[in-house]
């Protein structure tokens, strides 16, 4: 799901964690095949980004982002949301205080 097309042989624990994130119908963020952890002999795409569908359609951009490097093995991921959020209209709503309650 997320190393690409030439991994043969998924982990064990890799089949586990896509059976959780097919059964609670989630997706990625990253685009499959993104290298997320380089080493001097190796590279691989370990550091996963998964959301709900609606979290999903709020995403602008997921991507490895080197200008947030520390010099670690494993690459920074930025990720950016929209999150204008909706504002509800009031209700109308009725003016108490210009009630009369003085009965003739």
């Amino acid at each position: 799901m997320w190393a690409g097309e030439h991994l043969t042989n998924p982990d064990v624990e890799a089949i586990h964690l896509i059976t959780l994130i097919q059964e609670n119908g989630l997706d990625r963020c990253l685009p499959q095949g993104t290298i997320t952890r380089e080493d001097r002999e190796s590279s691989s795409c370990i550091d996963l980004v998964y959301a709900t569908p609606a979290i999903i359609s709020r995403v602008i951009e997921c991507r490895v982002d080197r200008e947030l490097d520390h010099h670690s093995d494993h690459l920074p991921i930025s990720t950016l949301l929209d999150l204008q959020t909706i504002v509800a209209k009031g209700k109308e709503r009725w003016d108490w205080s210009k009630t009369d309650d003085k009965f003739p």
